[in-house]
């Protein structure tokens, strides 16, 4: 198939040939307003089907290859950002993050720029999936490293009480943490029993 056929083709078009041919994606990734568009086609396709259903699992392909394809934090803004209705981008956030082929790289990097965090509506699922996902990579990536807190939750405590105290619980089993953060594990938890201070 040529570049000017498909890119005559629908958009449910289009994503039927990307989930057949996933190297097809590439044509249409510099255009974030069509990606955006295929984009929702997958994240609607991936919530009204069951994961045996075969547009879920054309949902899956599409995600797992846009994914691979995002580069940097300025071009998954972009995508985002034409979603709509706005509420929906956390929601599509929360797709792409599942992904186990999302870039650890670019997830590091992204939990660290509250800037792109604030302008994404309702933190929601999707900064969790997020938090939780950059301080698992840091933690693993380092393995001789204590951390502070803020390294491994540099939005604060935002995400959900029971994710911050697992993965702070964790690096506290390990010896992760620094005794400026053990300090304020005091404080953060100061009756909680996990904790042996």
């Amino acid at each position: 198939m040529d570049y000017i056929y498909f890119n005559s083709l629908s958009v449910d078009e289009q994503f039927v040939e990307i989930s057949e041919r996933p190297d097809f994606l590439a044509l249409v990734i510099p255009n974030s307003q069509r990606t955006a568009q295929l984009l929702d086609r997958a994240y609607m396709n991936y919530i009204e089907h069951n994961a045996e259903h075969i547009q879920h699992k054309r949902a899956s392909t599409f995600v797992n290859k846009l994914v691979s394809l995002i580069l940097n934090i300025d071009q998954l803004e972009a995508i985002i950002n034409e979603i709509t209705p706005k509420k929906k981008r956390s929601l599509v956030l929360e797709l792409l993050l599942s992904s186990d082929y999302f870039s650890s790289y670019l997830l590091v990097e992204l939990a660290a720029n509250v800037e792109f965090i604030k302008k994404i509506p309702d933190y929601g699922r999707w900064c969790e999936i997020l938090v939780l996902r950059r301080a698992s990579i840091l933690l693993q990536d380092s393995p001789l490293r204590k951390f502070k807190i803020s390294e491994l939750f540099p939005l604060g405590e935002t995400v959900e009480y029971s994710v911050f105290r697992s993965v702070l619980g964790s690096a506290y089993d390990e010896d992760r943490l620094t005794s400026d953060s053990i300090n304020q594990l005091k404080e953060l938890f100061p009756n909680d029993k996990y904790f042996d201070f």
